[in-house]
């Protein structure tokens, strides 16, 4: 009889381990991660997998810069401490010591190479890309080297980033760090989902996981109360936008989702009707000397918010002014200069064909989110359609 019992007790574990429990992803759509996965092989999907495994692969073999890996330490002496460039300034030509430096918009100084940022990104996608290889292919090997990476960048005490921006965009000459400088870990915000997949396919241990949510909850911490994250939470532009999403992201993560609410109640008010008007364009986007892209740059961290918004309750989407302000229109006024560069009136110095296929990802994921085809049918017919494109995988139909 006990055999029986024991029989039955194993049985009943092996069934539990076979379902498929949905993740508590905050940007991705998790029930469509688990649809695409078991269709991964269609026509549909195999473009879009193979150029992930692809990316993955590489990623498997790249080398990996930590903080302690940069030229020079902040002001703090401490290289724990992520520090990064204004990315539009550059050294002074009137000055013998080239400070104060000075701003450039719209042109990158490659001075940015001897600092945190890249390596922090090149970190981030190859963390994205193997978790989601390992997902999508159940092969494991993605999942080990991604929880490799996170360790070594959050909690490994030899090569940890602290929980911190305090030296984010300095300017040399000018100031040590800025409030404009917490942009630089907006893809915190699908790292954040990335942990959340990982965790869920044992490669993370129960301390890491721990670890890493304390870690994001400290950094949630520093971006409330710094001086850094005060000044970021007030810019009106797509700095403030970016700002409350990561945020919402990372206390979403760490098990602080009345902060993220709060933000999320408050958004269409504070950020989608005081920064789009009614015609769709945002005023503060269209002084930049790169107006294409920080208009579509803005128009993505208030999608990513609604996704975000959607999975607690609250449709962003739906949100419109008396006077038409919505994210859809501010959307719509851009695609309607697709293929038209002739006819946009403001600046654009360099990557207009860049953003336009960036505007076509988007159109996929709003439609994805709102559960509207119409808004991938404009991709198709503003011929931006790209099979091979991950957002085929997260953002599916």
């Amino acid at each position: 009889m006990k055999k029986i019992h024991v029989l039955f007790l194993l049985l009943f574990v092996s069934v539990l381990q076979a379902v498929s429990l949905p993740l508590a992803t905050n940007l991705w759509d998790s029930q469509k991660l688990g649809k695409v996965k078991k269709s991964i092989h269609l026509p549909q999907y195999q473009p879009a997998y193979d150029a992930l495994i692809k990316k993955a692969e590489s990623a498997l073999v790249a080398h990996y810069a930590t903080v302690m890996d940069k030229v020079k330490a902040p002001a703090s002496g401490n290289k724990h401490d992520y520090m990064s460039l204004a990315i539009y300034f550059w050294p002074n030509p009137d000055s013998k010591d080239g400070l104060p430096y000075i701003n450039k918009d719209g042109q990158r100084n490659p001075e940015l190479k001897q600092y945190d940022a890249e390596p922090k990104t090149a970190m981030i996608d190859g963390v994205v890309s193997m978790t989601l290889a390992g997902y999508f292919s159940g092969d494991k090997k993605y999942s080990r080297r991604a929880a490799e990476l996170l360790d070594t960048w959050f909690l490994n005490p030899a090569t940890r980033m602290n929980p911190n921006l305090d030296f984010a965009q300095h300017v040399p000459g000018r100031s040590t760090g800025r409030g404009y400088g917490i942009i630089d870990t907006y893809n915190f915000v699908s790292l954040t989902d990335a942990i959340t997949v990982l965790n869920a396919s044992g490669e993370l241990s129960k301390t890491q996981y721990a670890g890493l949510k304390k870690w994001f909850s400290d950094f949630t911490t520093w971006l409330l109360e710094s001086k850094n994250g005060r000044d970021e939470a007030v810019a009106k532009n797509n700095h403030g936008t970016a700002y409350e999403v990561q945020l919402s992201a990372c206390a979403l993560f760490s098990g602080r989702p009345e902060i993220a609410l709060e933000k999320i109640h408050n958004f269409a008010q504070q950020r989608i009707f005081v920064q789009i008007t009614p015609d769709g364009s945002q005023p503060e986007e269209l002084t930049r000397t790169l107006a294409f892209h920080y208009s579509w740059y803005n128009i993505t961290h208030m999608i990513d918010m609604a996704a975000i918004a959607k999975h607690q309750g609250v449709d962003l989407l739906k949100e419109v002014s008396s006077d038409g302000r919505s994210i859809v229109n501010g959307l719509n006024f851009l695609t309607n200069y697709v293929g038209k560069k002739s006819e946009w009136k403001w600046q654009q110095i360099h990557d207009w064909d860049v953003v336009e296929v960036q505007i076509g990802e988007e159109l996929r994921k709003l439609s994805s989110i709102s559960g509207n085809p119409q808004y991938e049918a404009l991709r198709v017919k503003l011929d931006k359609n790209s099979p091979d494109d991950i957002c085929w995988l997260l953002y599916s139909l």
